[in-house]
């Protein structure tokens, strides 16, 4: 058997749909699963071009992406007929060059439905448990005021440990929500024009209690100019900079510094924030993971076995899906810096 026989062979029979285009978009070759997942014989559309198939539901993703101009695209969901399907199309290099394009399918139906139904089962239990806690939480805080001068010193941590830890639950629960929104891809809110600058002023004052606490000097440094406004979910915004804050203060020793600065566009295409704390930084091992989902550092766990692991994760997703980038500086013991840009709305 010939090597060619061979390598036709294997791909035949390989469990992913192959599609190969020509440099020209029309269509070379396509294995026997690319038909079963497609739903097409290869004799009807074989020689044809891309721009013929975007009237075709499996094929209208594949004429986005090669008929637009778009290549080296990964991971692409196409939902349709029952069918959930993953696509990948890559380039296809031949003496230095671009000679076609290599379209992969996989059918996901199943991974995906188990994971759809376990994210409906994890929200379901994160909604049930939280109106309860809150609830609970509330009801504390009301018994705390009511009998604050009533209670010897041990009733009074006992109730305060309860508070606490019920405040705890709660913020768990709305990160796992959050997290499954993210997923889900319904996450953003409303965007609007906004004062970056007032969301950050805001976010201080709801923490100013936390940073006197603690003993926290907090340099604010405003920007040297007006900023212009940024198009954002407001809400979103805020609340990564509040997992910012929160991290800063929390990782840093009492009677540290945090230092948070807005910096005036250079390229009159973006705003940047960045915050610094003196804290315990980020080990050099375990920087990669910073943005995963429930990835805490085994410093940060050592110095606060409290925390879901889910504040970076959707601080990242949040100024991604904004078209902004986040990234960070740090050295163990020497403290963090974390950064964070905006995208400026064009008039």
């Amino acid at each position: 058997m010939k090597l060619k026989d061979i390598i036709l062979t294997t791909i035949q029979n390989l469990d992913e749909g192959i599609l190969i285009f020509d440099e020209n978009k029309n269509l070379y070759f396509l294995n026997k699963k690319a038909e079963d997942l497609l739903k097409v014989k290869g004799s009807e559309i074989l020689g044809k071009n891309v721009i013929e198939f975007k009237n075709f539901p499996f094929f209208k993703p594949i004429f986005e992406l090669l008929g637009l101009g778009l290549s080296n695209v990964i991971g692409q969901k196409i939902e349709t007929k029952g069918k959930i399907l993953e696509m990948t199309s890559i380039d296809l290099i031949i003496g230095g060059e671009k000679r076609g394009d290599l379209i992969i399918f996989r059918d996901v139906t199943r991974e995906s439905l188990i994971e759809r139904t376990k994210s409906e089962f994890i929200s379901l239990i994160a909604h049930q448990l939280r109106t309860p806690i809150s609830s609970m939480r509330w009801m504390l805080k009301e018994l705390i005021e009511e009998k604050k001068g009533k209670l010897n010193e041990r009733q009074k941590e006992y109730l305060k440990d309860l508070y606490l830890n019920s405040e705890r639950m709660v913020q768990f629960l709305n990160d796992l929500l959050s997290a499954i929104r993210i997923e889900e891809g319904r996450f953003l809110r409303k965007k609007e024009l906004f004062s970056l600058e007032a969301i950050v002023e805001l976010v201080i004052k709801l923490f100013q209690s936390r940073i006197e606490e603690r003993k926290i000097n907090l340099k604010y440094e405003r920007p040297t100019q007006k900023l212009p406004l940024v198009k954002v979910d407001v809400e979103g915004i805020k609340t990564v900079i509040e997992n910012l804050l929160d991290n800063a203060i929390r990782y840093t020793p009492e009677g540290g510094e945090v230092e948070i600065s807005l910096t005036a566009p250079v390229t009159e295409t973006e705003v940047q924030f960045s915050i610094r704390d003196s804290g315990i930084g980020i080990p050099d091992e375990e920087k990669e993971r910073i943005f995963t989902r429930f990835f805490r550092a085994s410093n940060a766990i050592k110095k606060e076995t409290e925390g879901s692991g889910l504040g970076l994760y959707i601080s990242k997703n949040i100024i991604e899906a904004h078209g902004g980038k986040i990234w960070f500086e740090s050295k163990e013991g020497k403290g963090t810096t974390f950064y964070f840009t905006l995208p400026i709305e064009k008039e």
